[in-house]
């Protein structure tokens, strides 16, 4: 079994064969019995860099996320695979940092090569490079003809919405110390698909615009003295949904 190394000195001291064991047991893992397990090799190569760089904590992951999902060419179908991938690969082989760039003899399960690259080699060349656009040319160029599209017929469909939706509902202890009725409130947020602790992290960090627009009512000298994440748990539920389908053909109006 030959693995084809990869350019860098980052790259240079790690164990290539336990690269594609792991590769193949992600592989492996989610196989359908029908299928080989090389039919789902571009999604698994995906998924691995992406784990790869939501575990490595780099800047800009949520942008990153909604790029790939325009851009991988992925079905919905596939999208929810390679995010199971993502996440088995991060519990699995955490102590594997290197990316994949590249995969030869894709077709025979036992003599596919792995072309592995640093971080170093993986930002220079490009990330979207070996991300989403390795695959391109399985898929033909005229299935996509948006360019005879007007723009405005586009925004004029009714459809999948790419947001997120929480929606908030005041506990009782926040009815008792506001005199509000009960009610519920519904936010569009950026969608995170199932990466749960990516959700968390960004409502950790947004939540006192929610709760500000909460207790907008009450006379500012009743607000508390400090608006803390504890406080905003306390008072309100929040549940998030991932898909929300707009029924309306006309596009969404913001004041």
């Amino acid at each position: 079994m030959k693995i084809v190394k990869g350019g860098k000195k980052g790259a240079e001291n790690f164990d290539y064969h336990s690269y594609k064991e792991a590769f193949l047991n992600i592989l492996k893992q989610f196989q359908k019995k029908s299928e080989p397990a090389t039919e789902n090799f571009h999604v698994a190569v995906i998924a691995w860099n992406i784990g790869n760089i939501k575990m490595q904590g780099v800047p800009g992951f949520e942008f990153l996320m909604e790029t790939t999902k325009t851009s991988s060419g992925l079905t919905k179908k596939e999208w929810k695979l390679m995010q199971e991938m993502v996440e088995y690969r991060i519990k699995h082989f955490s102590n594997m940092p290197l990316f994949i760039k590249d995969i030869q003899n894709a077709d025979d399960e036992e003599n596919f090569t792995l072309e592995i690259i640093d971080m170093d080699e993986f930002i220079i060349e490009g990330t979207q490079d070996h991300i989403g656009d390795d695959f391109d040319d399985e898929f033909d160029d005229d299935d996509f003809e948006d360019d005879d599209i007007d723009p405005e017929i586009m925004l004029q469909q009714e459809g999948i919405i790419n947001r997120d939706i929480i929606i908030v509902t005041p506990t009782e202890e926040f009815l008792k110390f506001s005199g509000l009725d009960k009610r519920e409130s519904v936010y569009f947020i950026p969608e995170f698909y199932d990466f749960e602790m990516e959700y968390k992290s960004w409502l950790r960090k947004n939540f006192k615009s929610i709760f500000e627009l909460e207790i907008c009512e009450l006379d500012e000298d009743m607000w508390p003295k400090k608006l803390t994440f504890t406080l905003f748990e306390k008072y309100f539920f929040v549940r998030r949904l991932e898909m929300g389908y707009d029924l309306l053909s006309e596009p969404i109006y913001k004041e």
